[in-house]
């Protein structure tokens, strides 16, 4: 993905406001003034920009809606800011060919949400391209899944990976984390290998003297995801009483570490993953109805490799390249593997062509 910061093209008429939308803007790219109409239309007519940020009403009543048509014509991604809240104006402004209207006072996480948006719509077709040379797919369906994270990096919302073991539920929630920033933390959990008794310590973290071997404080994975990603593994395995207390977590957005009686504040988004079928459990009351709804949002089935026959021969000859040996698998032996179902999928199908090297 293009790493260049993008140019701004930021116009205001206001000096105090425009000051203080550059100081912002200054953290996303390189950013050019213009506080009327005039000197707006010069600068887009001598210098290219990626992104625009255009008051509506400059010298003028709604001046701002002719810069508008301007950034329309030449793909600048226009951005309109306002006061104004009267539903036809804002319709005036997108039928202009703005693509998003902020309205003034204006917050941080708004102006983030546009750059989200930006670079969603710029790189949406690289990202789709990557995910399906990464999964080694042409399947449809399997596509049409993969889109879905694309959409998912514009917020917030929880993602729900469902999948067989070995589909690459783990890897899609890593390559989810390189996407929103490398740089913020990770924090994986698989809800199978910790015990009962121990789960709600590794998430919340305890005061020494909390319990008995608690010997010094320790901060619990909730914490140490402040401001980037808790990826919980085979979430289905959870316990309902920490569903309902993680519920909580989830929704304050702050907890209690065990022993303590002073709340800790974490902002995280919540990745989680299952190979079992949810609603099913909580039919037969082994998971949360409330907790369900609060993990889902953006919702990606991986589908078994035994569901995507086209893809099955790219497979194959991937992980045979990937070897220093070279081995050749006649047709006779390609429909026998093609026959059988793989539980264990894409894991299961690479390691059986290791052992056959």
């Amino acid at each position: 993905m293009n790493q260049l910061k993008p140019k701004i093209l930021l116009v205001e008429d206001d000096l105090l406001s425009r000051m203080s939308l550059k100081n912002r803007l200054e953290n996303f790219g390189e950013v050019l003034e213009a506080p009327t109409k005039k000197e707006a239309i010069v600068l887009l007519e001598d210098r290219s920009f990626d992104l625009a940020f255009v008051d509506l009403d400059l010298e003028s009543e709604l001046a701002g809606l002719e810069i508008v048509k301007i950034l329309k014509s030449k793909n600048i991604y226009g951005v309109v800011l306002s006061g104004r809240e009267d539903e036809k104006i804002v319709e005036a402004a997108y039928e202009n060919g703005c693509r998003d209207y902020l309205s003034k006072p204006f917050t941080k996480t708004s102006v983030e949400l546009v750059f989200k948006k930006f670079t969603f719509l710029k790189n949406k077709n690289q990202t789709l391209q990557k995910l399906k040379d990464i999964f080694l797919t042409n399947d449809e369906s399997l596509t049409r899944e993969l889109e879905i994270i694309d959409q998912a990096l514009l917020g917030q919302r929880p993602i729900l990976i469902n999948g067989e073991s070995g589909t690459g539920k783990t890897f899609l929630a890593k390559f989810i984390h390189e996407l929103q920033g490398a740089k913020c933390p990770f924090v994986h959990l698989n809800c199978a290998e910790i015990s009962e008794n121990l789960i709600e310590s590794e998430l919340f973290g305890y005061e020494k003297g909390a319990f008995t071997g608690a010997s010094k404080n320790k901060k619990g994975m909730l914490e140490l995801a402040d401001g980037g990603i808790l990826f919980l593994d085979e979430i289905a395995t959870m316990p309902l009483s920490i569903q309902k207390k993680l519920l909580k977590a989830i929704e304050e957005k702050s907890f209690y570490p065990l022993g303590s009686e002073k709340t800790v504040k974490s902002e995280f988004r919540l990745i989680s993953a299952t190979c079992e079928d949810l609603k099913l459990k909580i039919q037969k009351e082994e998971f949360r109805a409330d907790f369900f709804y609060r993990i889902e949002g953006f919702n990606v089935t991986l589908k078994p490799i035994r569901e995507r026959p086209d893809d099955f021969n790219t497979l194959i000859d991937y992980f045979i390249k990937k070897g220093e040996r070279r081995i050749v698998f006649d047709s006779s032996a390609k429909k026998v593997m093609k026959d059988y179902a793989w539980p264990g999928n894409v894991r299961e199908l690479e390691r059986t062509i290791e052992v056959g090297k």
